[in-house]
Order: structure tokens, then C-alpha cells, then sequence
């Protein structure tokens, strides 16, 4: 499959970030990114998290699972433990973990 992106000059990349997660144990299943070439590019919500459930393991039941879209000034990557809170679906992050899982 071939791709071809062209931005803008000037224009800077964009991060999008959800996390999809079991709610009845907020535990974290699947953590998804989407770089767009600027914010012109960007996903709309209900699309960001159509394309994360459709990378969810096949194994796991889609009606135990939510998406969370985290507040812009959390910061999210590898080596972060993510915790979902079950009634608001606020996303918060701490460094320093082992995997980024974390049943609440």
C-alpha cells in the first residue's frame, strides 16, 4: 500500500492520541496515535476512535470497550502508566512505568 502526504509549507504535524479501555476494569487495551500532516488533516473525534477499536486485539468483546480521549496537557508515549477513571473517562499519565497497562 502506498501512501503520499503533502503539507502545507509551514504547517507542523499533528498528534491525536485516545486510548481504548475495558470498562469494567478501566483497563488500558489499546493506546493510538494519529499524525496528521497539520491540524487542517486531523481526524474528527468519532473518527479517531473508529480507527483505535478497529486495532483492538480481535479476541477482546467490543461491548466491554470505551474510548478515551485525553486533555491536551496530558502527556502520553511509551514509558507512561495510564489510568482511566471509570465514571468521568478522564484520562491521567505517570512516567516511570513497566508497560503502560494498569487495572484500576
Amino acid at each position: 500500500m502506498e501512501s503520499h502526504f503533502e503539507a502545507r509549507e509551514g504547517a507542523e504535524p499533528h498528534h491525536q492520541w485516545c486510548l481504548v479501555y475495558d470498562v469494567e476494569s478501566s483497563r488500558v487495551v489499546h493506546l493510538h496515535q494519529h499524525l496528521a500532516v497539520s491540524s487542517d488533516a486531523a481526524l474528527a473525534t468519532e473518527q479517531l476512535a473508529e480507527a483505535a477499536l478497529a486495532q483492538v486485539p480481535s479476541g477482546l468483546s467490543r461491548e466491554r470497550l470505551a474510548v478515551a480521549h485525553p486533555d491536551p496537557g496530558v502527556e502520553l508515549g511509551p514509558d507512561m502508566t495510564y489510568v482511566i477513571d471509570p465514571e468521568s473517562g478522564r484520562v491521567t499519565a505517570r512516567p516511570d512505568a513497566q508497560t503502560f497497562y494498569e487495572t484500576r
